[in-house]
């Protein structure tokens, strides 16, 4: 059992499947870069589940200006070739790093499900997703692309 921030007690699975759909529903992880904080079992669950898991961008955060040693988490990503960024904890350094990242402007969404028998649907539990969703509602920034109708094939033959 975990201690939360409002002095009740949650079983560290339930806290985990919370944490993984508040990631599984981001575009984007954003973690500290100290040293100190590879040490932490959360914040390396975190960054590897968000990483390795879902194939979101993880940009770390220096923690000041006199920062000289990172988390070896950086080093980890990096040998993978998974998309990370380091940034200063200013603004005008945090938002060119997000945007690169995210690749501008997202125009995507989440899987929720499978449609398809042969597909499987990988992703965190669907009650902790949609209590998620609920706190924090996904609402697309771009209006939905509606498919251009296709025209009929006109062949050799003038029937059907």
């Amino acid at each position: 059992m975990q201690q939360t921030t409002r002095g009740g007690e949650l079983p560290k699975l339930e806290i985990q499947a919370n944490i993984a759909a508040r990631i599984y529903t981001s575009d984007i992880l954003i973690a500290p870069s100290r040293v100190g904080s590879g040490r932490s079992e959360w914040v390396t669950w975190e960054v590897q589940l968000a990483a390795i898991g879902y194939a979101i961008p993880i940009l770390f955060v220096d923690h000041g200006e006199d920062q000289q040693r990172r988390t070896a988490l950086i080093s980890e990503v990096a040998s993978l070739g998974l998309p990370h960024a380091v940034c200063g904890r200013v603004a005008h350094e945090i938002v060119p790093k997000v945007i690169k990242l995210v690749g501008g402007r997202p125009d995507w969404t989440m899987r929720e499900n499978e449609d398809d028998r042969v597909i499987r649907y990988r992703g965190p539990p669907a009650a902790a997703r949609d209590d998620v969703l609920k706190k924090f509602p996904y609402q697309a920034r771009l209006t939905p692309v509606e498919p251009e109708p296709t025209k009929p094939k006109s062949g050799i033959w003038p029937f059907g």
